[in-house]
């Protein structure tokens, strides 16, 4: 059922704006633009790969993909020690559009490359779970993320720059890494996003969502495996999160090579942190890292 035939679905003006302004406001970042001129650094940190090849995964998404979780609070899963230790043979280049968070480069993955140091996003339960598939073996993570932002207005690849800034990191990475001498090949993108949707455009969001797969698809790789996840089922704050949902599920079941995780059923939680104060727009930590698990699994058993 869609957004606009919803019986008994009113959303007054209040809530409109409200939901606009939490849009531009999650993580509390302020959106700056994607400038033409922009040119991201390169820092030459990777040993050579002496022609090995080696997998790459994609991450992208929104303020969920970004990581606004505190990796302080994973101090009680039992495998701390293991998570604070980092991943040796895991690297990751980094950008966030709206913050302007880089690492210029790549970088071994810790858990403190999100909204600030203090924050992590998947790609640190992503590391966990790749180097626990492929023991011994680099693994080369791009995130390239926009919090706050959507498909229907900024993220869609006929809606505006990210698209096109987005691909050309991409593109300037692999270059990278081949002139370190590796053969990247592309093990997969992995995808948070929807919540900016839910609230502006839900009943786009599966032809929008459609048309980012088919341009990655098509700029990328023809094969490319897309692993998505739902965003979090509550009305209250993102208004229509279940035609954002039905729309990824729709999308799983016709679209060869697409995965996608239910994290509502997984039983995800944005209730308890940080404490006191919680931030209902972002996972918990506990939750961020499963997110970066399932990903890094389904990566592993799919390939």
């Amino acid at each position: 059922m869609t957004a606009e035939h919803q019986p008994g679905k009113i959303i007054s003006v209040f809530l409109l704006i409200a939901a606009l302004v939490t849009a531009l406001l999650i993580c509390s970042c302020s959106q700056t633009p994607l400038h033409p001129s922009y040119r991201y650094g390169m820092n030459d940190t990777v040993p050579a790969g002496n022609g090995q090849t080696v997998k790459v995964v994609i991450l992208s998404g929104q303020s969920n993909a970004l990581g606004c979780s505190m990796f302080s609070y994973l101090e009680s899963e039992p495998d701390y020690d293991h998570l604070a230790a980092g991943y040796s043979d895991v690297w990751m280049n980094f950008y966030d559009a709206a913050t302007e968070r880089k690492t210029d480069g790549f970088v071994q993955v810790e858990g403190r490359y999100g909204w600030t140091d203090a924050h992590f996003g998947p790609e640190l339960g992503m590391a966990d779970a790749l180097s626990a598939a492929y023991p011994g073996e680099k693994i080369f993570i791009l995130k390239f993320t926009y919090s706050g932002a959507g498909l229907a207005s900024e993220m869609g690849p006929l809606s505006g720059r990210f698209y096109t800034h987005m691909i050309r990191f991409i593109n300037e990475s692999m270059d990278y890494l081949r002139s370190r001498n590796y053969h990247p090949e592309f093990a997969g993108f992995c995808w948070m996003q929807g919540e900016t949707d839910a609230m502006i455009a839900p009943d786009s969001y599966e032809k929008n969502m459609e048309q980012l797969v088919m341009a990655l698809r098509n700029s990328l790789d023809p094969d490319l495996k897309i692993f998505d996840a739902e965003i979090a089922d509550n009305p209250n704050f993102w208004v229509w999160p279940h035609v954002v949902n039905q729309a990824k599920q729709n999308l799983a079941d016709r679209m060869p090579g697409y995965y996608l995780f239910d994290t509502n059923d997984a039983g995800f939680s944005t209730d308890n942190e940080p404490v006191g104060n919680p931030d209902r727009a972002h996972y918990d930590a506990h939750w961020e890292l499963v997110l970066g698990r399932w990903f890094g699994e389904s990566i592993a058993a799919a390939l």
